[in-house]
């Protein structure tokens, strides 16, 4: 039984491990590019998505704008799905994500 134990938890280990590195592709541009699950701190901090990101999560002006709405939604939880080759999701995820 101990072993079991042992074989399901070394098991259960190794599958966590698996899910919690970061994929990439290249592009026949030679462009390298996130996919799979990553969260927006990825976003922030790879070399290939952080000055996009960046720049259009700063150049978002919230400044005069009615942003209470945004407190009832603290609970919330959102999966975006975007690529991170596409103009769209580099131009409206960070915008998003500053809301």
């Amino acid at each position: 039984m101990k072993l079991i134990l042992t074989y399901l938890l070394a098991l259960i280990t190794s599958i966590q491990g698996i899910g919690q590195e970061k994929e990439y592709y290249t592009d026949s541009r030679e462009r390298t590019h996130l996919i799979g699950p990553f969260s927006i701190s990825d976003l922030q901090q790879d070399t290939n998505d952080q000055e996009w990101f960046t720049k259009n999560y700063s150049d978002f002006d919230l400044t005069g704008q009615d942003t209470k709405w945004g407190q009832e939604l603290n609970d919330i939880k959102v999966d975006i799905l975007m690529g991170t080759w596409c103009g769209d999701s580099k131009k409206w995820v960070p915008q998003f994500i500053k809301l």
